[in-house]
């Protein structure tokens, strides 16, 4: 699996008592690489608090929503 795209930006997410936690692409694309049936997967952050993920899973690959 390659990472695409901004893999150079790093997603920030404010967290209570006024700290942030900072996501860099590069560690979620080794998380979800070696997920069994993934093929790709798009990362983005929709609202400050809220990172979305969708997987193109491999055909006949079960998927489960968490």
């Amino acid at each position: 699996m390659s990472i695409e795209g901004r893999t150079d930006d790093i997603l920030t997410f404010k967290i209570p008592g006024e700290r942030s936690v900072r996501l860099f692409p590069l560690v979620l694309g080794m998380a979800i690489e070696v997920t069994p049936g993934v093929r790709r997967f798009q990362a983005m952050k929709t609202v400050p608090k809220t990172l979305s993920v969708r997987l193109e899973v491999e055909p006949g690959a079960g998927a489960q929503m968490v």
